[in-house]
């Protein structure tokens, strides 16, 4: 696309159904206050940054996907009734941060029933985002979910060996025979920060 004039505060109404954009000098988008509803996109260009003064909601199967070397900051964000935010990491290999993504909230993190955020992290090199807010409340049916998204199948530093060796974590992977054995720990099993293998 040559602009982002059709981007607005208020995204909704089905004006974009799991479409991603891809728009020509665009590496910032700056607004009060952001509503996602109904509509789901992601940006494509890598280490775009959002920044949204004031409150985030992304709500009523509403979704949000960032790209890899990504920032994301507000004052509140709320993922709630559906909503999803998806945050891709990219690679972290001699990059001058640590993490592959950012999320910066000032304030309350919200996610809601029935409602997801989706930290992707790199499939070859485990950058992963980094998650930044002073309250974080989480209803008993939504959540963080990270399932099947660190490194690819049988590779990172807890990879097993043979074809099915399971990944080490925060512990030991599982051993299916003696040609399969399960891959090392690395990590922390209380507070995991690293892709999974």
């Amino acid at each position: 696309l040559s602009d982002a004039s059709f981007l607005s505060t208020q995204m909704s109404d089905s004006v974009f159904t799991d479409t991603t954009l891809f728009i020509s000098n665009f590496s910032a988008w700056s607004v009060d206050n952001l509503e996602i509803s109904g509509c789901t996109f992601a940006f494509g260009q890598t280490g775009l940054v959002v920044t949204v003064t004031n409150d985030a909601h992304i709500l009523l199967g509403g979704g949000l996907t960032l790209p890899p070397q990504s920032e994301f900051r507000c004052r509140n964000l709320v993922v709630t009734n559906t909503g999803a935010f998806t945050v891709q990491g990219g690679v972290t290999n001699g990059a001058p941060v640590g993490y592959g993504a950012l999320v910066e909230v000032a304030e309350d993190m919200v996610v809601g029933p029935g409602s997801w955020i989706y930290p992707l992290s790199d499939r070859y090199d485990g950058g992963s985002p980094l998650f930044r807010a002073k309250n974080l409340l989480v209803a008993d049916t939504g959540g963080f979910n990270a399932n099947y998204r660190g490194f690819l199948w049988a590779q990172g530093p807890g990879k097993g060996t043979g074809s099915w060796g399971g990944g080490g974590h925060g512990g030991q992977g599982g051993t299916w025979d003696s040609g399969n054995r399960g891959g090392p720990a690395y990590g922390e099993a209380d507070a995991p920060v690293h892709a999974g293998s």
